[in-house]
């Protein structure tokens, strides 16, 4: 806390436990011009403003709607700062701090950051479907495979059973247990004959 300076007082040099000078001052402003007068102080950097109401809710103030349009612009630069880091993409940063903005450019700067946060959220949301579609597809494509290489199965154990089935006299082999297909197709190639084994798999043939 710095030493309060009288006018006409000389004031105290600064050292190792004392701070700068400093000198407590009172300001009117015009309203139209106090948006400009206070962004030049806060360029400066040299100005403590003490609150003259404290009892005053901060949703009470005048300028609370202006406060809040620029709470909720920092607040879509933060959700694009997130999504560019996510993706590892490089920011350059030129270490300058820019002047505030005019009243003016501080509508197209809330357009502008609208459209930039609506854009990325849809795209986050088309990802995240396309993501999902795929993994749907995936999903369903090895189920086909799966699907396939058991008809495949079956098919092979047919002609196993009906080139077993036309030798020796006409007797039938049997078949062990762990050999036997799925679906018993001995009856229905009995009645088929076996003549000509390519019209037979034809039509025994599923799918």
């Amino acid at each position: 806390m710095g030493d309060y300076v009288a006018p006409g007082e000389e004031p105290p040099q600064p050292g190792i436990y004392r701070s700068e000078q400093m000198c407590l001052s009172q300001l009117y402003l015009q309203s139209d011009a106090a948006y400009q007068c206070v962004a030049e102080l806060g360029e400066l950097g040299l100005v403590q403003f003490r609150d003259l109401n404290p009892d005053v809710s901060s949703f009470q103030r005048k300028y609370v709607n202006e406060v809040r349009r620029c709470d909720e612009m920092e607040r879509k630069l933060r959700f694009l700062e997130r999504e560019i880091k996510k993706d590892a993409i490089p920011m350059l940063d030129t270490g300058e701090n820019p002047d505030a903005p005019l009243p003016r450019e501080m509508i197209d700067l809330e357009a502008t950051f609208e459209k930039l946060e609506n854009e990325l959220r849809e795209v986050n949301k088309n990802e995240e479907t396309l993501k999902k579609n795929f993994s749907e597809l995936t999903e369903l494509k090895h189920i086909l495979r799966k699907t396939q290489t058991f008809f495949e199965e079956v098919d092979h154990d047919r002609w196993r059973i009906l080139e077993g089935g036309g030798g020796g006299g006409g007797r039938r082999r049997t078949v062990p247990d762990d050999e036997r297909p799925l679906i018993d197709v001995g009856d229905e190639a009995g009645d088929f004959g076996l003549l000509n084994p390519t019209l037979t798999m034809s039509m025994l043939r599923l799918g």
